[in-house]
């Protein structure tokens, strides 16, 4: 609209100064002043207004055209992103889902489990076999509690409910059980400053935190050191958690809250 606007302006510029000039042209010609209403009956007059006219119409055809080329980009534009959401939204829901179809199987699966180990004496090598499947099961329960929180955020139907919790207490319970997944295959040192209350959203900061000891473990070699550390220093949470894998590059670090991103 602008675009026609400056060209509609310039171009009844033009056309007052083509007038003026063929006036005072037309008058040098004759050798005489006639008034403007005597030179409107001539056919330069008429060749200018005509000239004019199709400026004109020129001007609104094609504003016209890229008006509703702008339109019909617009409506598409739209379309295609209401399918692009609707899709997002139908896997979204498939994810929750199945996620929720997993938790139940797995669930009974660990409930057998645990009542074999503590109802029926085994030797120690079938005893070994089914506490590795207790935590092996444990582990999967995990990873689909976090696949079910991440569609749950995605699908914005979380809402973060903040309670006053002890802090220490879950990263206590969380690296001892994270202890049982390392196993023998990493050396865990853990500091943790003990007795401190806050205000958080247990599911949201236990996912966190495993997150982060998870990442540690995949990406620390064997019989590495993994080391961790919680304090509270001016009314603020600190969780580190430091390892001996390459690490992360400069370059990548800024990176790696982008969704789904993964170093190669």
């Amino acid at each position: 609209m602008w675009w026609s606007y400056l060209l509609y302006d310039k171009n009844e510029s033009l056309y007052e100064a083509q007038l003026n000039a063929a006036l005072l042209n037309h008058n040098a010609t004759i050798g005489i002043t006639v008034s403007f209403e005597s030179f409107q009956k001539t056919e330069t007059y008429n060749s200018i207004v005509e000239k004019h006219n199709r400026q004109k119409w020129m001007i609104f055809g094609e504003g016209s055209v890229f008006l509703v080329l702008l339109i019909l980009g617009t409506v598409q534009l739209f379309r295609t992103f209401s399918k692009e959401v609707s899709l997002a939204r139908q896997q979204n829901n498939f994810l929750l889902s199945i996620t929720h179809e997993l938790k139940s199987p797995i669930a009974s699966i660990k409930l057998s489990l645990q009542t074999l180990s503590k109802r029926i004496q085994f030797e120690e090598k079938y005893e070994r076999l089914i506490n590795n499947s207790i935590e092996d099961t444990d582990r999967l329960q995990g990873l689909v509690e976090n696949i079910l929180f991440a569609a749950r955020m995605e699908n914005h139907s979380y809402s973060f409910e903040r309670k006053k919790e002890n802090v220490s207490d879950i990263i206590e319970y969380l690296v001892e059980k994270y202890r049982i997944i390392v196993g023998n295959t990493r050396t865990i040192h853990a500091i943790i400053q003990p007795d401190i209350d806050y205000k958080i959203d247990k599911e949201a900061f236990r996912s966190a935190l495993m997150n982060l000891l998870e990442n540690a473990y995949k990406y620390s070699d064997l019989n590495s050191l993994i080391q961790i550390h919680f304090y509270q220093k001016e009314n603020q949470l600190f969780f580190e958690v430091k390892d001996e894998g390459k690490g992360i590059s400069s370059e990548e670090k800024s990176k790696i809250f982008e969704k789904f991103y993964r170093i190669l």
